[in-house]
């Protein structure tokens, strides 16, 4: 679950709420803020650390990677966000493929794992696939 608040200016903030399949672990949360540097490029601020993104395509899809500011500043990775509501469509697994060729073409050879598909919630959630390298 993303909760992305209004932008101000270049800057924004961002809440992510993970749940677990087993229910009986509590929900792991994380808040992000985000500057926009040019068309497609961030610098976020996540648990302390601080990045560089870059976004990649954007259709029915987020195609991103990031990479940390210094090496001591976390783990670059990559991904894709899926809305749940798209995550069937068979356009959205072409835009996934072509997601998974230009991070490749970006430098990150790993492959993408794919994550189970989700039921339909009551309130719009995202689904994402990703690489931490």
């Amino acid at each position: 679950e993303a909760t992305f608040h209004a932008p101000q200016h270049n800057k924004g903030n961002a809440s992510f709420t993970a749940y677990f399949r087993d229910e009986s672990k509590a929900p792991f949360q994380t808040f992000s803020s985000f500057e926009e540097v040019g068309c497609g490029h961030l610098h976020q601020t996540h648990d302390g650390e601080h990045f560089n993104v870059y976004i990649l395509l954007v259709d029915k899809i987020g195609c991103f990677y990031r990479c940390p500011i210094a090496p001591t500043e976390g783990i670059g990775s990559a991904g894709a966000i899926v809305p749940i509501h798209h995550q069937n469509d068979l356009d959205v697994k072409a835009q996934l493929l072509t997601c998974k060729l230009a991070l490749a073409a970006a430098g990150f050879l790993d492959a993408l794992i794919d994550v189970d598909t989700c039921a339909a919630p009551t309130v719009p959630r995202l689904n994402v696939l990703g690489i931490g390298l």
